[in-house]
């Protein structure tokens, strides 16, 4: 059942078991040279698609090719969980920070202020100079499927009757949308959303939002490969929805029916400082310590006495 609400606790879904474990993936290094021949690897036909693809049948295009394509996408475009490793003078928190500023922007930033905010340590030339260095090397591939790309054809297919084609109205609810989008904002401040391709982290929160076997049958991907995300996002989903409601916004130049699909400000830094609060509590109460607490042997005069049978 869809929760109308977060009242509903969608993240009271059981965590545990292993089943339908799937081998391990593998995923391309994030470093800048190996994005050298992704073009080959895109156009390959060398790699085995495991995920079993939920599409339906379409008369534009051959829906198993579509998903090979996809998935693959989803691997080659992947993220470096050890970032912060690599570069030892940036913080969880700088990156939390700026993501959460470009979240904030109302339009993207022009060349030339980018340059002025430099303070004369590049003009507008060497800019572009260097973005034409990267734009090479990764050979233009430039078109990754984001998390809340994969969200909205993973809701299209949850909501989609026998028969329907994937090009229609959406008929995934509204505000369903708007509260997912807010928890996968939330988790992308974290880095350790890093760990987790974005197809996973999409197919997660479906996972606590509507249900475990709605989110392996539109993402093709084992309860086993999920279940290390969707543990990981619980307190997320907890603090996002313990916020109330995300309310929508009214713009005069944008229909009704396509509001929600604008991102807004909805995740915010006090809201990941509330999770980690959460993450703490938790580790706390699981610590080593406590355990040992709780088996340190009672007082001589509060021990059982034992009846040994001959």
């Amino acid at each position: 059942m869809t929760p109308s609400s977060c009242e509903e606790t969608p993240s009271d879904i059981e965590v545990s078991g292993d089943e339908n474990r799937s081998p391990n993936r593998k995923f391309f290094s994030s470093s800048l040279n190996s994005f050298r021949g992704v073009a080959n690897m895109l156009g390959s036909h060398s790699f085995t698609c495991e995920r079993l693809s939920p599409l339906p049948e379409l008369d534009w295009v051959e829906q198993k090719e579509l998903w090979h394509s996809m998935v693959l996408k989803d691997m080659v475009y992947v993220r470096d969980s050890r970032m912060l490793q690599r570069h030892p003078d940036l913080e969880p928190r700088m990156r939390a920070i700026l993501l959460d500023w470009l979240t904030e922007e109302i339009y993207p930033p022009k060349l030339e202020q980018f340059s002025y905010v430099t303070d004369g340590a590049c003009n507008d030339s060497q800019i572009l100079a260097q973005e034409l260095i990267l734009i090479m090397t990764l050979n233009w591939n430039l078109s990754p499927i984001s998390v809340i790309g994969w969200l909205s054809i993973f809701l299209q297919l949850a909501h989609l009757e026998d028969g329907e084609n994937l090009i229609g109205p959406e008929k995934c609810p509204k505000q369903l949308v708007l509260e997912i989008t807010r928890v996968l904002d939330l988790c992308i401040l974290d880095t350790d959303s890093l760990k987790y391709p974005y197809s996973v982290l999409a197919a997660s929160a479906i996972a606590h939002f509507i249900s475990k076997e709605t989110a392996m049958h539109v993402s093709g991907i084992s309860w086993g490969e999920l279940l290390p995300c969707v543990t990981w996002m619980k307190p997320f989903v907890e603090v996002a929805c313990d916020n109330g409601p995300v309310q929508m916004i009214h713009f005069n130049d944008i229909a009704v029916e396509y509001r929600h699909n604008i991102q807004t400000h909805s995740a915010s830094l006090r809201l990941l400082d509330r999770v980690h609060e959460r993450q703490q509590t938790t580790v706390n109460e699981f610590s080593p310590s406590t355990v040992l607490r709780e088996l340190t042997p009672p007082h001589s005069h509060k021990k059982k006495k034992l009846i040994i049978l001959d």
